[in-house]
């Protein structure tokens, strides 16, 4: 078998349009052999790890693009765990912190690496959430595509309220690792607001079985505990009872 396209994750130029020298795109075409093979697997990671360090996570580290602030805030020290009432270790990934603002196109100026610390919030800090939903969705999954148009019906009403929601996306439509077409995709179709991210190693995949996709995970942002997690499609509606009890509303 032919290897793929190392260009088949991002944006390719218009058919005939010049490639200006030394642009940043050019800049970035030539990470794209390590980027492509730090995609290439789907093997999940064991999330036992020395206490206080970051997750590797699913995401692709690209390296010459401008990374998420973080937390100045310590991020909590282990044990972590996979379990409601354990503390969830900080997971990182890549993909847009707002595809609306990008206008869905994944490029040098959009991409960014998203932590979990950086909503980590122990102080209630109103400019930070105090619940986080984590979504891990494929292309190729039809509840997965329901629950991403159900999500913008409600997502609004739970950011006011202080809920923040972060979509992790796994594999295309072909069950291959996603790639930045893919999180394109998803947030142009759903018209996605939130962060949207890649996971193409499913370093989520220890919390869940791919098969029963979509996993949702809500975490408490003052400790980082898990609260809720869940297989399959979830009611994100006002009334669900995790996040009502997390808003106080």
């Amino acid at each position: 078998m032919l290897p793929r396209s190392p260009l088949r994750g991002l944006r390719r130029l218009i058919p005939g349009e010049p490639m200006p020298l030394l642009s940043t795109r050019t800049a970035l075409a030539f990470l794209l052999p390590a980027l492509v093979a730090g995609c290439s697997s789907s093997d999940t990671e064991d999330p036992t790890v020395e206490p206080g360090l970051e997750h590797p996570g699913g995401g692709i580290e690209l390296g010459a693009l401008e990374p998420g602030t973080g937390s100045t805030v310590a991020y909590p020290t282990g044990p972590y765990g996979r379990d409601v009432g354990t503390t969830i270790q900080n997971f990182k990934f890549t993909g847009f912190s707002n595809p609306l603002a990008a206008n869905y196109v994944a490029d040098e100026t959009s991409i960014v690496t998203l932590r979990l610390s950086d909503y980590y919030n122990p102080d209630g800090n109103p400019e930070k959430p105090v619940a986080l939903l984590v979504n891990a969705s494929a292309r190729w999954c039809s509840v997965c595509q329901e629950e991403a148009k159900q999500s913008m019906i409600h997502y609004h009403d739970w950011r006011a309220k202080g809920v923040e929601f972060v979509t992790a996306i796994f594999e295309n439509e072909d069950s291959e690792p996603a790639q930045f077409t893919d999180i394109e995709y998803w947030g142009a179709r759903f018209k996605i607001e939130y962060p949207l991210v890649l996971d193409p190693k499913l370093s989520l995949g220890v919390f869940f079985d791919r098969s029963a996709s979509p996993f949702n995970m809500i975490i408490d942002t003052r400790t980082m505990t898990i609260v809720f997690a869940e297989e399959g499609l979830i009611d994100l509606g006002p009334t669900n009872p995790t996040l009502v009890q997390l808003t106080g509303q």
